[in-house]
């Protein structure tokens, strides 16, 4: 084939080619036939300039590596999104999760609450039934929109609660390859953490604490006056065994493997507390509360009704630390003995009550004489209630 003498190839300024104007023909023709299979094949059509320009452009960031083995590196790193059922997926990632639920050998505690589990299960399946026959990556945020929108009636805590569990799913789907790395699903506008209004802390009086006491003896005593004069949560305590109050003198010790927060601390036992422990110096093994936990929620409420006095949630550990703070006016020790943040002491437990509040609160002592003689004894839990 002879170029023209207009043709750009000899034109002035322009490299000749090194290659014979036959030659430069057959190329050309050839390149377009294999273009044209490339089409055939993929669908995709391109001229023979732009594969051209986009090899130049490829080659010359590979500095000297081949097209070839760089497509080959980034087909093995690269991830292909998998089509997984919404319903199947959220099946998937809850069965991934149980076993981190159940009590291994050595522990004393599983890795993973099985509340907190049963929790995420109960958002997520709520998600997954709102798009029935829809595809993990066929989601979009619109679709995260519509599903936080239709939460309205919920509290801004409890909506809250489903954008976490929402972006541990994502999380584990992006790892599975069931979504995309760059799914920005997280990014929707809904997805914002909302600031809740901070709700009022319920706490006892002092002489309602006395009159909770003085309800009830046995197990079910003891976790009343752990909860108020220690400020254990009721997890905390149903792990708890009496070594745990014995070991040291004169503290708890809540070890990481019982702690919410797994994190080891020391709670000191306050005068009224030694107390009401007093009975049981001599237990040296065995749960402070034997039961399970329905039994002792059960057995919470009967003796709050019996004591006459309302129940709130947490009530117990809410009054310790607030009259904890009041006595101290210290929220960094408030803060190491009760297991939280010295933020969180100082923002939500300041001011709510006063020095004087807080002696009586900590002087609520067993009264003189005999046990029976002074104890209203409630009738099925003065042993801990049934099994």
């Amino acid at each position: 084939m002879n170029l023209p003498k207009s043709s750009p190839a000899n034109s002035p300024g322009i490299p000749q080619a090194r290659c014979s104007p036959p030659q430069l023909a057959s190329d050309a023709s050839a390149a377009w036939q294999r273009l044209e299979a490339f089409r055939e094949t993929t669908g995709r059509k391109l001229s023979l300039l732009a594969a051209v320009s986009e090899f130049c452009e490829s080659a010359a960031k590979l500095r000297g590596h081949s097209l070839s083995a760089a497509a080959d590196t980034f087909l093995r790193v690269a991830a292909t999104v998998k089509r997984q059922d919404l319903s199947a997926g959220v099946e998937e990632f809850l069965a991934s999760r149980e076993p981190l639920t159940k009590l291994q050998k050595g522990q004393t505690r599983p890795q993973l609450d099985p509340a907190y589990h049963g929790n995420v299960a109960a958002v997520l399946r709520k998600l997954s039934g709102a798009f029935p026959a829809t595809a993990v990556c066929d989601l979009c945020p619109e679709h995260v929109e519509k599903f936080l929108a239709s939460l309205s009636d919920l509290a801004p805590k409890t909506r809250n609660h489903h954008r976490q569990a929402r972006k541990l799913f994502f999380g584990w789907c992006s790892r599975r390859d069931y979504l995309s790395r760059e799914h920005r699903l997280n990014e929707a506008d809904a997805m914002n953490p909302e600031h809740a209004n901070t709700a009022e802390i319920g706490i006892l009086t002092p002489p309602e604490f006395r009159k909770l006491l003085l309800a009830c003896a046995g197990p079910l005593q003891v976790v009343i006056a752990i909860g108020g004069l220690a400020g254990l949560r009721v997890a905390e305590i149903l792990r708890l065994d009496w070594q745990d109050v014995w070991r040291l003198k004169d503290h708890i010790e809540i070890t990481a493997q019982k702690s919410k927060t797994r994190a080891r601390r020391l709670v000191p036992i306050c005068g009224a507390l030694k107390a009401w422990l007093r009975p049981y110096s001599g237990m040296t093994s065995g749960a402070v509360w034997p039961k399970a936990w329905h039994v002792l929620q059960r057995d919470l409420t009967t003796a709050f009704d019996l004591a006459g006095v309302k129940r709130a949630d947490n009530v117990l550990r809410h009054s310790f630390i607030t009259y904890r703070l009041a006595a101290t006016a210290n929220e960094n020790q408030v803060a190491q003995e009760s297991g939280n943040t010295p933020s969180m002491i100082y923002g939500h437990y300041r001011a709510l009550t006063t020095p004087k509040a807080a002696e009586q609160w900590f002087a609520v002592k067993p009264t003189k004489g005999s046990a029976a003689d002074k104890m209203l004894i409630v009738p099925g839990i003065a042993a801990g209630g049934d099994a």
